[in-house]
């Protein structure tokens, strides 16, 4: 009778950071729990892989992943990588979207941008509910050394209604608008170890963390914990 007399229950409401903001990182490793078909947008997925963002740095060493095109079509989208949520509440998700990411090109000729696309999928990855942000080009070209870039700057995001256990999907990627059927590459920089993250300018160099931040905060589930 004591042991249910103390007996209690904790609930807790995770949301995101109490600033009205949520920021993921994008480590350098750590499988993501699904793999949801890329974008329609991209003209080649071959080099992409597929990891898992958070909104706790894991401390993942910095790691450049290379991606390259060699076709003379122009303008022509390379997806470098995917990252995908943790479940998330059901919510409607708006506001705006910006991100910092350092990048870079392997010659001047290669003309790259950058190209981001942010959408809602079903838990199991299989259902897309709706896309949050798609952009392909614009902003500053990328440098021949790593430099910062906008990946987004702050853009107005299409609300999604999203159901309880759905992920929020980041594909990162270049738009390319030369004509020369020459390989040229395209390099990101990715990982959680820094101490500072990425300034939300164009001329930080130094390898500090990438990230995406929704102007909102993203929910996530509720979770119960029964203590006796």
């Amino acid at each position: 009778m004591l042991k249910k007399l103390l007996a209690f229950y904790i609930l807790i409401v995770l949301t995101g950071p109490v600033w009205g903001v949520t920021r993921f990182y994008l480590p350098a490793s750590g499988a993501a729990a699904v793999n949801p078909t890329y974008n329609a947008g991209w003209e080649k997925t071959s080099q992409a892989d597929n990891l898992r963002c958070v909104t706790s740095k894991l401390n993942t060493a910095m790691a450049s992943k290379t991606s390259s095109e060699n076709v003379s079509t122009n303008p022509y989208d390379v997806l470098t990588r995917q990252y995908v949520s943790d479940p998330i509440a059901g919510q409607t998700i708006s506001g705006t979207l910006k991100g910092q990411i350092r990048v870079m090109e392997s010659n001047n000729l290669a003309n790259f941008n950058r190209a981001i696309v942010v959408y809602v999928v079903s838990n199991d990855g299989a259902t897309v509910r709706g896309t949050l942000l798609s952009i392909f080009g614009g902003g500053t070209e990328y440098d021949n050394a790593f430099q910062n870039r906008n990946f987004p700057e702050s853009t107005v995001l299409s609300s999604v209604n999203a159901q309880n256990g759905d992920r929020i999907v980041i594909e990162i990627g270049t738009r390319s608008t030369n004509t020369a059927a020459t390989n040229r590459t395209a390099t990101h920089s990715f990982g959680d170890d820094s101490a500072n993250d990425l300034a939300e300018d164009e001329s930080t160099t130094t390898a500090n963390n990438p990230w995406i931040e929704f102007s909102g905060d993203i929910i996530f589930p509720r979770v119960t914990l029964n203590c006796e």
